[in-house]
């Protein structure tokens, strides 16, 4: 049977300027494989990003180790630099992965499809087929060396980052918005965690997640769907042999149970991390939750409804918390986060600590002015003429991405899809409609000031939301410090 035999097309569309998307399922494995054909745009680049569904409900850090030891050699290739190497004879840009709360993505580009065809396998078969020896757990995880210290690539990089202000703020307030879901896990594993962990729980975690019908290889360029069948086939074999002998147990879809439900009241809450001065600047970070996965529309319409809040020294927030004689913080962000019910979170940064109950009341005695200012003159009145520039400069920047880097700029929806779309959905809806950003952003041009003017509704300070305050303090840097220095202390006379 010829390679092409065991797909089929499953969805096929044409997305923003005439992007043609495709995917295709085979019908032996279940693995999918969705090709983004961006013609003379593509500068002869093809790119994969190769995307697994991940969820934890502890902070082990599984995904995220996991994302590191794929790298180390896969059981037909057992030796730790092959891939990059391949990677390199093909003119790649290297090989990279990232974790997030809901997935992990490895991701390649080459010069040309030839090359990424020749690489796309070696790479499948390091992520279906890692080794996950205990000797590369223990150099690239987590190990005591002789001075009876911890150390490993992963320990190493979560020590750098587990007390920080951003991370202790931002778990903070997954748990607050998302609590008894995988949302509210620090993926990347904490040092407490990290230090427990054994070889065993990452690859039982490899078994449940790292499968055929969890992944879906996202591939954009040149190529013809003959050349990535044909490319693959090998480790489609090694994945037919793997489900005979039973390799793979029973599958359950990630991301299925039922979301916490949504808030029924404001969350306050302070939150310490270890600084060397009481007097370094904090942050507040706001969150609500928002629409569900698949209004679109609603989705993209919050996006830019928080450019027009924050974008430049001209915008709302900016002037009420920013542009003063005595700012109340130095910058403000905002991001939508896609979830199976999606969130909206505003970051306040830079705010001296005495000002972070302050700057929560001003965001909100803004947002209040914005709503219900009926003066042309006034700074934070609701300006259309000014959205509707905001909307065309996001079209225009649409278009630029999809020259620029098209594969960036259709990956981010397939991965979504793959992650909360209803799979028995015909025919791919969700995905559809996904892909067709600019023209959900033609329509944010008929909305209405009024329109708009009920969305922000939602960010009044009597709507149930979260707010963290993330505030420097010695005391817990010295305290930390002596309780680390203790346990290695004491780890050193257990050894």
């Amino acid at each position: 049977m010829a390679a092409s035999d065991d797909w089929k097309l499953v969805f096929e569309t044409v997305a923003d300027y005439e992007t043609s998307i495709r995917k295709f399922r085979s019908q032996s494995t279940s693995l999918e494989i969705l090709l983004v054909n961006v013609g003379h745009i593509s500068a002869g680049l093809s790119s994969g990003y190769f995307a697994l569904a991940t969820e934890a409900h502890d902070d082990d850090g599984c995904p995220h180790t996991l994302e590191h030891l794929v790298f180390l050699g896969s059981e037909s290739m057992p030796h730790k630099g092959v891939l990059d190497a391949l990677a390199n004879r093909v003119l790649a840009r290297g090989t990279n992965a990232w974790t997030a709360e809901d997935h992990t993505c490895y991701t390649v580009t080459t010069a040309g499809a030839e090359g990424f065809c020749s690489l796309l396998p070696v790479y499948l078969d390091h992520i279906l087929f890692p080794t996950l020896t205990d000797s590369a757990f223990v150099t690239e995880v987590h190990s005591v060396n002789g001075e009876g210290d911890d150390v490993g690539v992963v320990y190493s990089e979560m020590q750098g980052r587990e007390n920080s202000a951003d991370c202790r703020g931002w778990l903070a307030l997954m748990r607050a918005l998302f609590r008894g879901t995988g949302y509210d896990s620090e993926t990347g594993g904490i040092m407490a965690n990290l230090r427990e962990l054994s070889n065993a729980k990452v690859r039982a975690y490899h078994r449940q997640f790292y499968r055929p019908e969890n992944l879906t290889l996202i591939c954009a360029g040149q190529m013809t769907p003959e050349q990535l069948f044909e490319a693959v086939e090998p480790v489609q074999a090694r994945v037919r042999a793997a489900k005979a002998a039973g390799r793979y147990g029973e599958w359950r879809r990630p991301w299925t149970s039922p979301v916490a439900p949504a808030l029924d009241a404001t969350h306050e809450e302070t939150v310490e991390f270890p600084d060397d001065d009481d007097a370094s600047t904090g942050k507040v970070l706001l969150g609500w939750r928002c629409a569900p996965f698949g209004d679109f529309q609603r989705l993209t319409e919050w996006k830019v409804l928080w450019q027009y809040l924050t974008d430049s020294a001209v915008a709302p927030l900016q002037q009420a918390l920013v542009q003063l004689e005595e700012p109340l913080c130095n910058s403000v962000d905002a991001m939508h986060m896609g979830a199976v019910v999606s969130a909206n979170i505003c970051a306040l940064d830079g705010v001296v600590g005495e000002r972070l109950v302050d700057v929560g009341a001003a965001f909100f005695a803004a947002i209040d002015r914005v709503v219900t200012a009926t003066d042309p003159d006034d700074p934070l009145y609701f300006d259309l003429a000014r959205m509707h520039t905001l909307v065309q400069r996001e079209r225009a920047k649409r278009r630029d991405n999809i020259e620029l880097d098209p594969h960036e700029a259709f990956s981010g929806p397939a991965i979504e899809d793959k992650l909360y779309a209803d799979a028995d959905a015909r025919p791919h809806t969700a995905l559809s409609h996904a892909l067709r950003e600019d023209e959900r952003l033609a329509r944010c041009l008929d909305a209405s000031r009024q329109h708009w003017l009920e969305l922000l509704e939602q960010l009044r300070a009597d709507r149930p939301h979260v707010e963290v305050r993330v505030k420097p303090s010695e005391r817990l840097a010295r305290d930390m410090q002596a309780e680390e220095a203790a346990r290695v202390e004491a780890q050193r006379e257990r050894l």
